[in-house]
């Protein structure tokens, strides 16, 4: 379904929150998937209503001929075949009527609504199931003021599309898509920055496929793809500009293409290049998150510690003393076991802290490093720049 600014239409963006299957086309409001009776009494649901939009009085044109259960036509005024490009049957004539009185729509959610209860009567009247809220996706794919290829219906339901503008227009990077940096990628796509960029120079391997969301194929892990190149293309069903990088980050890396980002997460283990692509981040004033997980088999169970290091223009002190930049393996930080469930949550606590800088989520204390302690699931905040 296609849509025209229908968000910026209080009453059509209530109808679409409820599950309507509407749309603005051609100056007109075009509401598919209505209930009704047709001549033979047959309960169909592939009604349509148009109608001009804005202006508009009481009526309807239809694309079909709809009937009550006596067999007679309902509220049929005059049979129509075309009317405004749109191919109908009939033009409906249906006012409102409260306690016995006629009373003017209030608008175009009042209106609809009306009409697909009196027409959906006489459907269900055949078959209780019918049902005009299908909730169907609203196609953006050709809107350029939108990230996504289908309507985020879901900010709109909850209310807070006011608060997710806040989101809107960012760059983001990650750094590795493996199994931290794939949960924050699955997070963030479902958010209205404007772009994504994911960097990662490997492979696609099972043992990914076990700790990232989703579930992979075997034909795909079969033929080798890159990291980057599989997420993009999961992603982009959902939304636009997903850009991947199929190479490791350096410091000249983030030297040369980093500075339009908004915001990056680090999702990489320490390695040798990881103090340069750190020390570079704070060096230009780029404004991330390092997340880092150790996680040890001790006595037969799980023991370890979830951390989310944020750095700032505001406060880039602790990066010597909370960052471990190189592989210790007395550090417990340089144990390599992961478990999806931990992956995602490192990856929550990372983007939640994104969210708490853009002003999404209220921030009390300002804190630039967390950590999570699984055994006692407790969870420590630290270097904080509120009181």
């Amino acid at each position: 379904m296609s849509s025209e600014q229908t968000a910026h239409n209080s009453d059509i963006q209530r109808l679409l929150d409820e599950g309507y299957s509407v749309s603005l086309e051609r100056n007109c409001i075009v509401v598919k998937d209505v209930p009704y009776l047709d001549s033979a009494g047959n309960a169909m649901e592939d009604g349509v209503l148009v109608d001009a939009y804005p202006q508009s009085d009481h009526t309807f044109h239809f694309s079909a001929t709809p009937y009550k259960t006596d067999g007679k036509t309902l509220h049929v005024a005059n049979p129509v075949q075309e009317w405004n490009g749109f191919i109908v049957s009939a033009r409906l004539s249906l006012k409102k009527i409260i306690d016995g009185q006629k009373v003017d729509y209030t608008d175009y959610y009042d209106k609809v609504t009306y009409y697909i209860d009196v027409l959906s009567a006489h459907a269900k009247s055949k078959n209780p199931d019918v049902n005009a809220r299908k909730h169907r996706p609203i196609d953006t794919s050709s809107q350029p003021d939108t990230p996504f290829n289908y309507q985020d219906s879901n900010s709109s339901r909850a209310g807070i599309n006011h608060i997710s503008k806040k989101l809107e227009g960012q760059k983001i990077a990650i750094i590795g898509v493996g199994g931290t940096g794939a949960y924050v990628l699955d997070l963030v796509a479902k958010t209205p920055v404007d772009e994504i960029h994911i960097y990662d120079g490997d492979t696609f391997h099972t043992h990914n496929a076990f700790r990232v969301p989703g579930a992979a194929s075997k034909e795909v892990l079969d033929a080798p793809i890159k990291k980057v190149v599989y997420f993009r293309d999961i992603y982009a069903q959902m939304r636009k500009r997903i850009l991947p990088h199929d190479y490791p980050v350096t410091a000249a890396v983030i030297s040369s293409e980093f500075g339009n980002f908004n915001f990056v997460f680090v999702c990489m283990d320490p390695t040798e290049d990881k103090e340069g692509i750190i020390l570079q981040l704070a060096e230009q004033k780029i404004p991330f998150v390092d997340c880092g997980m150790g996680i040890e088999d001790v006595e037969a169970s799980l023991y370890g510690t979830l951390r989310v290091t944020t750095v700032t223009p505001a406060k880039a002190d602790h990066i010597q003393k909370r960052i471990p930049r190189t592989r210790n393996e007395a550090d417990i930080y340089g144990s390599n076991i992961q478990i999806a469930e931990l992956n995602a949550l490192t990856a929550a606590l990372a983007v939640v802290r994104w969210k708490k800088l853009t002003g999404f989520y209220h921030d009390h204390l300002g804190e630039h490093h967390s950590t999570y302690m699984v055994n006692t699931n407790s969870l420590t905040n630290d270097e904080t720049i509120k009181a």
